[in-house]
């Protein structure tokens, strides 16, 4: 009896101390307990902090910079069925889980076209497809709610650093949306969001000893495992200059933001570096990992959908509306704030000179037409000032000055 008793005692501790061994060992996998108390401007290390509040990473103190809002109770596992919100959802912070058929990774609000949001993470979480649905789960109120978006557009090269996926989600707004930069990193220190292992609520880290490696990759640490694929990490400003994809040598690993934007927007993958030995993909979940083939994919435009076009969302009926460029799309920012516009061309004048005028924009009827030799002295200087502004050469006085006796002749001769 007394070895029976002592067996039971012998099970009791064991339990307990696997128990323990999992809390101090995987402090992301525990819950948020529900709570309304306000979390102080920093939580130890390993614990879980009450709304609003931030799950930190052992070993690491987290500011409240970094705070994503707050974090919930949810399932833990990433294939658990959800109901599907089709209203107007307004999530609490950019910070999103991303699920494709079982494969899951992170993801982030990055943007709105007014009636939805643009939701960035990686083609090997969603697939290069376009149209695709894939579930987001976002904070709302404090609470895990699950929406449904499509790709709009994507990205990925086996050989070269490239693996994104833009989902357009209807009916989707957010209280703080986190930009990409266009730019090289700036504004330390950086931070990272997303669901290690794919557990719910989101776990928040510090991202540490930035390294640029060649034009296109920043590393950092702690090292990053499945579920963190498509993370933002974000300066102090709260916007996005790298999108976390891989690992390499113990150091978690992500595309800049400013070479996703050249590679994107010109739909070049040439411009992107190729892989380095020892780059690896971060992978989680419970189904097949998405197919993904070689290229850039979609117009990464304004998404309709079947309500205002009176057609079924198809794969191919979504590819032909998506009708806008990519930059166009109000997901990018500048080191400074909002990028303004590029120049555009300046309209015709309603009298000449005017030697670039498009056949649809002719001279106003008061105004004299303009001869071949007047046409020609303003296109002579239009060169001589481009080049002297480039630093190619000076003006060539001699040829305007007989230019212009040219033309003064021309015109006495035509009033006599």
């Amino acid at each position: 009896m007394k070895q029976f008793a002592f067996a039971v005692i012998a099970l009791f501790a064991i339990s307990e101390t696997a128990q323990l061994a999992e809390a101090q060992l995987l402090p992301w996998r525990r819950q948020a307990p529900t709570s309304n108390v306000v979390q102080s401007n920093t939580c130890q290390p390993g614990t879980v902090c009450p709304a609003p509040g931030t799950l930190n990473d052992a070993g690491s103190t987290q500011a409240t910079q970094f705070d994503p809002g707050p974090l919930v109770s949810a399932p833990r596992s990433g294939s658990t069925p959800l109901t599907v919100q089709t209203a107007d959802v307004h999530a609490d912070h950019p910070h999103t889980r991303c699920i494709y058929n079982g494969s899951c990774g992170s993801g982030t609000i990055c943007g709105t076209d007014g009636n939805g949001s643009f939701v960035l993470t990686n083609a090997h979480v969603t697939g290069t497809q376009l149209g695709r649905v894939v579930s987001v789960d976002c904070v709302v109120n404090g609470g895990q709610q699950r929406v449904a978006g499509r790709t709009v557009m994507t990205g990925y090269s086996d050989s070269r650093m490239v693996d994104f996926s833009i989902v357009y989600v209807e009916g989707l707004s957010s209280k703080r949306y986190m930009q990409l930069l266009k730019t090289e990193p700036d504004s330390p220190p950086f931070g990272t969001t997303g669901s290690p292992r794919c557990v719910w609520p989101l776990v928040v880290k510090q991202f540490n000893d930035a390294r640029g490696y060649g034009d296109g990759l920043i590393t950092g640490t702690p090292n990053a495992i499945g579920g963190q694929s498509g993370s933002a990490i974000y300066n102090s400003k709260q916007q996005q200059i790298a999108l976390l994809t891989w690992s390499i040598g113990n150091r978690c690993a992500g595309q800049k933001t400013s070479k996703l934007w050249q590679v994107a927007s010109e739909r070049n993958m040439q411009l992107a570096d190729m892989r380095p030995q020892g780059l690896v993909e971060l992978c989680e979940g419970d189904g097949e990992r998405p197919k993904t083939e070689e290229g850039i994919f979609g117009d990464c435009g304004l998404i309709e959908t079947s309500n205002n076009v009176n057609r079924p969302e198809t794969v191919s009926v979504l590819a032909s509306i998506a009708g806008s460029a990519m930059a166009d799309m109000p997901i990018w920012v500048g080191s400074g704030g909002d990028v303004p516009d590029p120049p555009k061309d300046p309209d015709c004048p309603p009298c000449p000179p005017c030697p670039d005028c498009k056949p649809d924009c002719p001279p106003a009827d008061d105004c004299m037409a303009i001869t071949q030799k007047e046409r020609e002295l303003i296109e002579f200087l239009r060169s001589q000032q481009t080049a002297f502004g480039n630093g190619e050469k000076a003006f060539d006085w001699a040829r305007i000055i007989s230019l212009v006796l040219e033309l003064i002749q021309a015109i006495q001769d035509g009033r006599a």
